[in-house]
């Protein structure tokens, strides 16, 4: 019975890692999928929100000055700012030169170079000007990382449980009745095998009766051949 037992934790904990790697693959699109398309969201609002506040200013540079706790809490959140009027161009951070706004400029976040990238146009009087916001993609990377980190240690944890519980009932309700009945079947106890194919209604008891029904069998064919050997 040693031998089923470790069979038997060898098949449970196979498919509790094979329901781990599911999940935690499932898990790790959502996430991307998810946080992607918040992190997008923030990208809109932060570009309609310098639109907002570039068509009221009087300069740009005035602008850059009022906005120095706007562009710290920005650059904070891994956002980079590029905004162009009149000629003047301006930007928070390190932004590539290699993400233009195309001609014919689109109000929605695009994948470009390693980079979810925005471009909106504004008006401030005659003049329009063009607002280009990115984000680099190994910050979703990184926090799908981290998260999915967090998410690993919990279900390496509760697989350990599941594991443990998973042995202990299936050891009550397979392994131990499967050894009483080897031994009664070694000691050829039909007393005992009687009161446990009536005391188990399952499939194990449906066995004990089987054995029974067998060895009655058996013991009616031993006699029948006693009998016609005698005569």
């Amino acid at each position: 019975m040693r031998s089923v037992s470790i069979r038997m934790a060898f098949a449970l904990a196979g498919a509790i890692i094979m329901g781990m790697v599911v999940f935690d693959v499932g898990f790790v699109f959502w996430e991307q999928k998810r946080y992607a398309s918040n992190r997008s969201a923030e990208m809109v609002r932060l570009a309609q929100h310098l639109a907002i506040g570039l068509k009221g200013v009087s300069t740009l540079e005035k602008y850059e000055y009022d906005a120095r706790a706007l562009r710290k809490n920005v650059l904070e959140q891994g956002f980079l700012v590029r905004y162009s009027l009149g000629g003047q161009v301006f930007q928070w951070g390190s932004f590539p030169s290699s993400l233009q706004c195309p001609k014919r400029i689109y109000s929605q976040v695009r994948l470009k170079k390693g980079f979810e990238f925005l471009c909106l146009p504004f008006y401030a009087g005659d003049k329009q000007g063009t607002i280009a916001v990115a984000r680099a993609l190994d910050e979703t990377v990184k926090h799908v990382f981290e998260v999915n980190r967090v998410l690993f240690w919990w279900l390496v944890m509760a697989g350990v449980v599941i594991l443990v519980l998973g042995l202990f009932f299936l050891r009550r309700s397979i392994v131990f009745p499967l050894l009483r009945l080897k031994q009664l079947v070694v000691a050829h106890d039909t007393l005992g095998l009687s009161t446990y194919g009536q005391d188990n209604t399952g499939l194990l008891g449906s066995l004990g009766r089987g054995i029974i029904s067998m060895n009655q069998q058996i013991d009616d064919d031993r006699a029948r051949i006693s009998h016609q050997l005698h005569e």
